[in-house]
């Protein structure tokens, strides 16, 4: 660079980590103006970020949740709730990588990651969804007076609290 002029410093991408920006000799990172008065090395600093897993989601009948990963002390929004037929979701729990003991958070909450950076290989968070049953309905079909069944209807048919039934035809 020349002297008396402005340097403009590229932010920079790295998978798996965050760019916190540049740090000069010191390793003190640069903010704002920084004015030189000698040749100077510029070091980027960057920090691990944290991976997500989701569990807990098997017979889900919504899409598959996903979250980027994201650096400590970084703040992230839980995604919305899944369906699950039969089942009524109670919330989700975050463990691993520095979460003791595993913390309950609501769909669509936010949580603050660990301010310590994960080391290599001790990234990953768990996020498990959390179900309780919901009561189970029997719906038992009795055939008009004299008749031992219908043709084409079953003798009965299972349904939840609070689902929808759609009663079945013999047409």
């Amino acid at each position: 660079a020349t002297k008396n002029r402005a340097l403009s410093l590229p932010k920079l991408t790295y998978p798996g980590f965050t760019f916190q920006g540049w740090a000069n000799k010191d390793d003190t990172l640069l903010t704002g103006k920084q004015p030189f008065t000698e040749d100077t090395t510029l070091t980027a600093k960057f920090v691990r970020n944290y991976t997500f897993t989701f569990a807990g989601l098997d017979g889900i009948t919504s899409d598959k949740p996903t979250l980027k990963s994201a650096a400590p002390s970084s703040e992230i929004t839980l995604p919305a709730a899944p369906t699950a037929r039969g089942k009524k979701f109670e919330g989700w729990s975050i463990s691993g990588a520095g979460i003791t003991p595993p913390k309950s958070v609501a769909a669509n909450d936010t949580y603050t990651l660990p301010p310590a950076e994960p080391k290599e290989g001790e990234t990953a968070i768990t996020i498990t969804a959390t179900w309780s049953d919901l009561p189970k309905i029997t719906i038992n079909f009795q055939p008009e007076a004299g008749a031992k069944s219908v043709s084409g209807m079953p003798d009965s048919d299972v349904s939840y609290e609070n689902e929808v039934y759609k009663l079945p035809s013999t047409r």
